[in-house]
Order: C-alpha cells, then structure tokens, then sequence
C-alpha cells in the first residue's frame, strides 16, 4: 500500500535541493509513477493551498508562489511548470497526515452523515467513595460532598475534582497515625478529568483510566495506584515521597512532572519525565532507575529500559495534541478508540502495521484525521453508528 507521508518525505528533499545522490535517485523514481504524480497533484490544487495560507481567492500560481516561500522549493522554470505537484509533495511533507490544511471541503469518508457523535472525549468520570457509593461527576456541578466525618471537602468545578483537608493542612496529617480511607476516580471510555489530591498534586487522568488514592495521605509516603494514563504535577515534600504504584513497577518522586502510561492490555508501563526527577522500581528486583527530563522509562514487571524520547509525543495530549511519528495505525487508532469512544474494524490486518507521522487536535472530530488518511494513502474509511472500518481501497 502506497503511503504518502513517506514519498513525500524523500521528494520534499529532492524538490528543496537537500537530497543526497541516493535520495534524488529514489526521488527520480517515484517522480515517473502516475499514480504518484496525480495523487501529489491533487493535493497540491490551489483550494486546497489557499487553507493553508487563508481563504481570501488567490490564483494557482499565487498559491504556489506563497508555498514556495514557505517551504523553500526551487522556483526554477522547471519546477514552476509543475507547481501543484510540487506543492502537494511539500504540503504532505511538511503538515503531516493530519493537517487541516489538507482536508477537502466535502468529506469522502463513507457513513460521513452517521458520523455527528464520534466527537471527542469530555470531562466525565465517576467518583467512587470508600463506602461504595458512586458519584457521576461532570454531568453538572455535584456541590460540595462532606466525607469521612468532615475530615475532607470533595469539589467538582471547572473540570476538576478536589479534595481539600477541612481541619488542617495536608501535608500537616502525614505523620499521624491514622487509618487511610481510600477513593477511586474512574475515567470511562469518551472522557477526561482532572483531579487534585488533598496535598496539592494535580493528575490529569486520559480516557479509560482509574486512580486510586486516599481522601488524605497519612504517614511518612503518599501512595496512589494508577491503571490507564495519567499526567502528574506532584507537590514537592522531600520528606514524604510521592509513589505511583501500577502493576508493572512503582514510580517514585519528590516533586516534578510526568507521565505514566499503563492500560491494561498493554504489557509494558511508559513513564515519561518533563521535569524534575523520578525513580523507577521494579518490582522483581533491587534495581532503580533515574530519569532526567526528556527521558523515558519502557518497563514491565522484569524489564527496563531507558531511552530519551521527543515529549510531544507522549505528554503532548495533555496540551490538546496529539503527535505521531513513524508510529503504526493500530497503536494510533488503539488511542483514539479511547479517546472518541469508538471501535476500529480492519478488514484487512495489514493495515495496522503501516507507520504513519502527523497530529491531531485531540478536542476536533476525529472525521478530518480519516480524510486525510484516505488523502495521503490507499485507505479506505466507512462509519457505521460508533464502528470505524478501514480497507484497502477499490
């Protein structure tokens, strides 16, 4: 199956004068494909420029003239004559699979009309208090909840639950000896929220995820178990160290910001640091491993490895993107089945290994990310109720 993304990543090369001998042979190449040469053109049509550089009328040729500037193409006489081809490589290469400025103005993903609910997640969850009661939260403000005989106040407003200690300070009751009552947050499928913990720690919980934590941390650690993915912002206290416990190993900090990531099916844990510090324990042995930001853990529950990685990628979600590289179909639409509440159907398994690189507004319809994928690949989309079907194109 032809992926787009990847010639236009060695002709953008070719037609910005930076391709080597071997890059502008393979380029050369692709350059005599028709079916190369018309999909790029079709993607290189002025409309579909003018999104890119705004919507007021411009001709084909002012298209690419401000196309070129941007991207640097050589505007030789050659290059020139072939502009919408040329456009289309740069604009492929350059914004990505999922690029709005790529998108037509009528969609052609089949189902298109059944298609209005598959819109991203909200702030949902359900609270589940130490006594078994549930409490559906974000469906409208629950007021304040008066818990563990008025030792804490439970909020919910502008998308996060807090737990405030109603006596003294949080951090004040961690050395007393006290029995700890512990709570849940569950994060369905189509949903997100936010969550601060009675010491001041913010954990921003993504879709199908579950924390559990103590209404107020007592002792000398502030434990919690985390199943899903979760973004931490931990209030520093270098005397009583802040321990996220999952199944795979425990993560241990006394203040910074990270990521975990540890769903169920998965059979490793990914613990992502963007500042500060943190220790990785495996459960199985002794070891400890140390992170500095940029860097991240890949472990499971007798294994560790530590790479340094592009935090886009792993945290960027928390800031509303979502970003790819090189990353196969089924890992990316393995999130996005979370995140949109859907199921994705390969009627050809082939499918899910083929790498793609771009982003996505994780708070868009996901509709304009199955066009372009059809734009940029011989992929076929249909939508049934909340099914997304991929195949090969006819």
């Amino acid at each position: 199956m032809r992926n787009l993304l990847n010639d236009a990543s060695i002709l953008k090369k070719y037609v910005t004068g930076e391709a080597n001998s071997k890059e502008e042979e393979k380029a050369y190449g692709l350059l005599q494909e028709p079916e190369v040469r018309k999909r790029f053109e079709e993607l290189g049509q002025p409309e579909r420029l003018q999104k890119v550089f705004g919507r007021s009328p411009v001709s084909g040729e002012q298209a690419f003239e401000r196309f070129a500037q941007q991207v640097g193409v050589r505007q030789s006489g050659a290059y020139r004559r072939v502009f919408r081809y040329v456009a289309g490589v740069a604009a492929v290469a350059v914004l990505g699979v999922a690029s709005w400025a790529l998108w037509p103005v009528q969609s052609d993903v089949e189902g298109l009309s059944l298609a209005g609910a598959l819109d991203p997640g909200q702030s949902r969850g359900t609270l589940v208090l130490a006594d078994g009661r549930e409490v559906e939260i974000g469906k409208g403000n629950p007021g304040d909840l008066s818990l563990s005989d008025g030792d804490v106040t439970v909020s919910y407003e502008d998308g996060c639950l807090s737990y405030q200690a109603a006596a003294q300070s949080a951090l004040g009751r961690l050395d007393r000896q006290q029995v700890e009552s512990y709570n849940q947050f569950v994060i369905p499928s189509g949903a997100e929220n936010t969550l601060l913990l009675s010491d001041g720690t913010r954990v921003r919980l993504n879709a199908e995820s579950k924390l559990i934590y103590p209404e107020v941390f007592v002792g000398t650690q502030r434990v919690v178990f985390l199943e899903g993915e979760a973004f931490f912002d931990v209030v520093s206290d270098e005397s009583h160290p802040f321990i996220v416990q999952t199944r795979m190993g425990d993560i241990e900090v006394l203040g910074t910001r990270f990521n975990v990531n540890v769903y169920p099916e998965d059979t490793v844990c990914y613990t992502t640091l963007v500042e500060g510090r943190v220790a990785v324990n495996l459960p199985s042995t002794d070891d400890r491993m140390f992170l500095a930001p940029g860097q991240q853990a890949v472990f499971s529950g007798t294994h560790a490895e530590k790479r340094e990685v592009n935090l886009e990628e792993y945290v960027g979600w928390v800031d509303g993107v979502y970003t790819f590289r090189d990353k196969k179909l089924r890992d990316i639409m393995q999130t996005f089945e979370r995140w949109y509440n859907i199921d994705v159907v390969y009627e050809d398994a082939s499918l899910a290994d083929i790498p793609y690189t771009g982003s996505v507004k994780r708070y868009e319809s996901i509709l304009p990310f199955l066009e372009a994928l059809q734009l940029t690949t011989d992929l076929h989309c249909r939508i049934e109720g909340r099914n997304v079907y991929l195949s090969k194109a006819q």
